[in-house]
């Protein structure tokens, strides 16, 4: 997890079990989203991430 000036980005292996859970300690906390987004990787992504380079690299 990754936290910026009131925001976070979270990396999760099951989005539709991260998600709920995610929700309901919001809502324990009293807290209130402004936004939420998500991602679904790409193979670029992918990549990048098992190599650390970009298919532009070479």
């Amino acid at each position: 997890m990754r936290g910026e000036a009131g925001s976070y980005e979270l990396q999760v292996a099951a989005l539709h079990l991260a998600m709920p859970a995610l929700l309901a300690e919001v809502q324990a906390q009293g807290a209130v989203l402004s936004e939420l987004r998500t991602h679904s990787p790409t193979l670029e992504d992918v990549f990048v991430s098992l190599t650390g380079r970009h298919l532009r690299d070479g």
